[in-house]
């Protein structure tokens, strides 16, 4: 009986371990798949203030302009990172660090061979399951929105551009408004 009981706890505790793997190799599948984004998991260890990636999706290469090393180190992820924009980035991670957990901010990356991307980085965090305020792991995505935020620069540039020109034209009918009624004056 006592081998039986072995055998079926061996069996079950097997099952587990299968579809845990499975369920890890969906995961991998999906993080893995994005081409103009990416998909992250971290661990994080505030004692030794590690953060260990768990998970990266390879596009994160071709986004980031980093080598295949620097996508399974955390702080190497920021090598190209607007210098302008570390700082904020660097604050948002920390802020992140206690409860809710949660952050969403855009950042600027100089590429090395695209020039100047832009990106937006939302993430949430997993508590500890013995301590709720403090954070085990974080789960995020980046997205490339350089097209949509050129396309806003565009934008913007071209309503700037039409207000000059509408200031001009206000100018010139007030002149051209002064001139017609002036020789009316001196009648």
């Amino acid at each position: 009986i006592m081998h039986s009981i072995f055998s079926i706890r061996e069996k079950k505790e097997k099952n587990q371990r299968i579809k845990i793997e499975d369920l890890n190799l969906h995961l991998k599948s999906i993080v893995d798949s994005p081409v103009d984004y990416a998909l992250y998991r971290v661990k994080i260890d505030l004692k030794t203030n590690n953060i260990k990636v768990l998970m990266m999706s390879d596009s994160i290469i071709d986004l980031f302009g980093i080598t295949a090393q620097d996508k399974t180190i955390f702080w190497d992820w920021f090598k190209n990172i607007h210098p302008e924009d570390l700082i904020n980035l660097q604050n948002e991670i920390n802020n992140s660090l206690i409860p809710p957990f949660k952050h969403k901010l855009q950042f600027r990356v100089i590429h090395p061979q695209k020039g100047l991307r832009y990106f937006k980085v939302e993430a949430t965090g997993i508590a500890n399951r013995e301590n709720s305020k403090i954070l085990d792991y974080s789960n995020g995505s980046i997205i490339d929105i350089t097209e949509r935020k050129n396309t806003e620069l565009d934008l913007e540039s071209a309503i700037n551009s039409l207000e000059q020109k509408n200031d001009e034209l206000e100018r010139y009918a007030y002149t051209v408004s002064h001139d017609l009624r002036s020789p009316l004056i001196t009648i």
